[in-house]
């Protein structure tokens, strides 16, 4: 058999100048564009530490733009290590026409992603800017939802709760030790082996002593920032709850526009849940591409009706879709197709049965200190009923049925259960899910690099403008996107 035969090493068959590294049509074109018009509009702005090194001694500094043309590929092609992207630019033509060839250590390139969060920042907001004013964002639609991100830390941290105890189990070994040590001064003529225990026991209090004074911090700082957690490596992470257990972490919140599924909004918190997050993020979204959106679409937990009902009051705002989370007594109701009815005119409310239940406490307030009216059916009517079993069980008295003071939450009620709503809130899902699922892919087994709420946020910023970007390729062209960028002014 006979193969082909292979070009010589010795022979030059590149190309004869960088920029025929890579075609008219290559992406990388994309980001160089991109990154050069913001440099350009604003140098200043680009880079907050300002270069080190002088004209006259030391070598001069890399243009800070380098870097971010080096991240937004990297994290674009899921190399996000500072290693391995030295190592692109020594090996990857892309990155070194990107680059211009420049080949920076790893330190360098880490060091810029560290203490450049607000430059890239910056550049993340005003790449949205241009998607907005290019009609790629129109803010019309937008869905929200939240995603745990394990922290850049060990899982072994400090609970309020696990300090205390500790705290309490070392003083009373410590007061065992120091009575120990105080039988032993009581002796006069001290043999070696007592001296030798002498010396270990007051080592062993030494010992405690020290775990005493780290934990009386770690509770001082937890109890300053009101948290129930504390992790050295990384003290901003929070204790999370995930599918496979507890482990620190940050919630990302994230807005997702309907239109091109474009990202409008990308904001990391040490909050446990998204229960108060609704109208942060709608707040956020407002800051990025400077308006609220029209329609707000959200899952049950941001089902927080204050939230609602302030996001609902916003200028701007013309409809919330969140649908309300269900008591275990409402979803009992609903399997079994129990509809009660309130009559205005009477003050009073229809059971499935048809029998009238009458106002019996009017101002009642339930654990969680929200405060409703209390309709009460007869125990006659509740006994007889054929209904009883799947309505009121086991219950001696009437089935009660309540409604809320609140009059915003019940005309909310009475509005998610049409059928426009649920389509809406069905539709959500289909906007943002798939967002978190590629952050997943790209982030890899290790998601988080950086430590610290503040250079976690800027990991995130860098994410989402390479998302946006990745769809921008997805819409239409390179060269057709070129065109516009050229034309467009960042100023």
């Amino acid at each position: 058999m006979k193969y082909r035969e292979l070009q010589s090493r010795n022979q030059g068959f590149l190309f004869n100048n960088i920029e025929d590294w890579v075609s008219e049509d290559n992406p990388v074109r994309l980001i160089d564009l991109l990154i050069d018009k913001l440099y350009q509009s604003d140098p200043d702005k680009f880079s907050v530490n300002k270069p080190t090194s002088n004209d006259a001694t030391g070598r001069k500094a890399y243009p800070p733009y380098l870097f971010a043309k080096l991240y937004l590929y990297g994290y674009l092609n899921r190399i996000n290590s500072s290693r391995r992207l030295e190592a692109e630019c020594s090996r990857n033509i892309e990155v070194m026409w990107l680059m211009n060839n420049e080949r920076p250590d790893f330190k360098t390139i880490s060091n810029y992603r560290k203490d450049n969060g607000d430059a890239i920042r910056w550049c993340s907001r005003s790449f949205k800017t241009f998607l907005r004013d290019t009609g790629y964002i129109k803010n019309e639609k937008v869905a929200y939802d939240g995603c745990k991100i394990k922290a850049c830390t060990a899982k072994e941290g400090y609970t309020l709760e696990g300090v205390t105890r500790r705290m309490s189990n070392l003083e009373k070994d410590l007061e065992t030790y120091l009575s120990l040590l105080e039988k032993t001064d009581g002796e006069e003529d001290l043999a070696e082996e007592a001296i030798q225990r002498e010396s270990s026991l007051m080592e062993r209090i030494s010992s405690l002593e020290k775990q005493l004074h780290s934990l009386e911090e770690y509770k001082r700082k937890m109890e300053a920032e009101s948290r129930t957690s504390y992790f050295p490596n990384d003290p901003k992470a929070i204790l999370l709850k995930g599918r496979y257990g507890s482990y620190p972490g940050y919630n990302l919140q994230a807005g997702m526009d309907a239109a091109n599924h474009m990202v409008v909004s990308a904001k990391v918190t040490t909050s446990s849940n998204d229960w108060n997050e609704l109208s942060a993020n709608v707040e956020s979204t407002g800051k990025e591409v400077g308006s609220v959106p029209e329609v707000v679409l959200a899952d049950k937990g941001y089902a927080n009706i204050q939230e609602i009902e302030a996001v609902q009051s916003q200028e701007g705002v013309s409809e919330v879709i969140v649908p309300l989370q269900e008591s275990e007594r409402q979803k009992k109701d609903r399997l079994n197709h129990l509809h009660f009815t309130y009559d205005k005119d009477t003050d009073t409310v229809v059971c499935p049965k048809g029998k009238v239940m009458e106002l019996k406490q009017s101002n009642y307030v339930n654990r969680h200190g929200s405060h409703y009216r209390r309709y009460a059916a007869r125990k006659v009517h509740c006994n007889n009923c054929s209904l009883k079993e799947v309505c009121n069980g086991s219950s001696k008295n009437g089935r009660n049925y309540y409604i809320s003071h609140n009059s915003f939450l019940e005309s909310y009620k009475e509005k998610s259960k049409t059928k426009e709503f649920k389509n809406q809130a069905a539709e959500r899902k289909n906007i943002i899910e798939h967002l978190f699922g590629t952050f997943r892919m790209w982030m890899g087994k290790i998601p988080l690099l950086l430590k610290g709420r503040q250079k976690v946020q800027t990991e995130i910023d860098i994410y989402a403008t390479a998302y946006n970007l990745k769809r921008l390729l997805n819409l239409e062209p390179v060269t057709v996107t070129l065109e516009k960028l050229k034309d467009y002014n960042f100023a």
